[in-house]
């Protein structure tokens, strides 16, 4: 198929500037031209309407994305409103549920304020010295508790009567010696044997801890604590019932 051609047209006056009529009047006589040319042809000037078109598609274009671009960043502000609303209601939450727990704290206080502390003694206190258990250690065995001090002198006095009847016997060699007696540590209240070593009562400690709250009642000086102080205790049950 041929290449499509643009017509111009333009109009160029013959080599006489008056051709004589018929009449013989001289009339400007103008020979119109017709120049058929290929689209290479063309105008590289495009015309200035077509140049409003292009510019007119380039603008639908930037305005399409500055439309995007709006609608992005409102989809991300509302999303960033809800993330407020939510933390907010969060604290709020927070706020309540630790006003309710000062508020269930007074009511324990004010109840513990409205017994009499001899009420705690059965509890908070030793059955063989009457004080404070500030170091309260359970027998596994019977659910008794004494303070650790106690029951240690308890053990040590079986221990020593034993020895005195058994000079042979080893707290660490119970079972290479099965014909030798060994001690029976029992408690100091119901005498049920303990076979096992006691353990810590830390429901105790923390009895005793609120009770002195209120009665002012301090902690004596000197009583071991920490980590390093409950090794030294365990090794002291070493001496009745052999290492662990």
């Amino acid at each position: 198929m041929p290449p499509a051609r643009n017509l111009k047209s333009y109009t160029q006056a013959a080599d006489h500037p008056y051709s004589t009529s018929i009449s013989g009047h001289a009339n400007p006589a103008k020979d119109e031209v017709i120049i058929i040319s290929d689209d290479e042809d063309a105008d590289p000037n495009p015309p200035a309407h077509a140049r409003v078109l292009d510019k007119g598609k380039s603008c639908s274009r930037s305005d399409l994305d500055i439309r995007n671009l709006q609608e992005e960043v409102k989809r991300l502000k509302d999303e960033l409103d809800r993330e407020k609303e939510e933390c907010l209601r969060w604290k709020i939450d927070c706020i309540a549920s630790d006003r309710s727990m000062e508020r269930l704290h007074e009511k324990m206080e004010a109840r513990v304020k409205s017994i009499p502390m001899s009420a705690f003694d059965d509890i908070i206190r030793c059955a063989v010295c009457h004080s404070t258990m500030w170091s309260p250690y359970i027998l596994p065995e019977c659910g008794h508790t004494f303070c650790q001090s106690c029951l240690m002198d308890w053990f040590g006095t079986i221990h020593a009567t034993h020895l005195n009847a058994h000079p042979d016997y080893d707290v660490d060699l119970p079972q290479q010696l099965p014909d030798v007696a060994v001690p029976l540590y029992t408690c100091p209240t119901c005498r049920t044997v303990a076979r096992a070593r006691p353990c810590k009562s830390f429901l105790t400690v923390k009895t005793v801890q609120l009770v002195s709250k209120f009665s002012l009642e301090t902690e004596p000086d000197g009583l071991a604590k920490g980590a390093g102080a409950s090794t030294a205790i365990m090794e002291q049950w070493d001496g009745f019932f052999g290492r662990l």
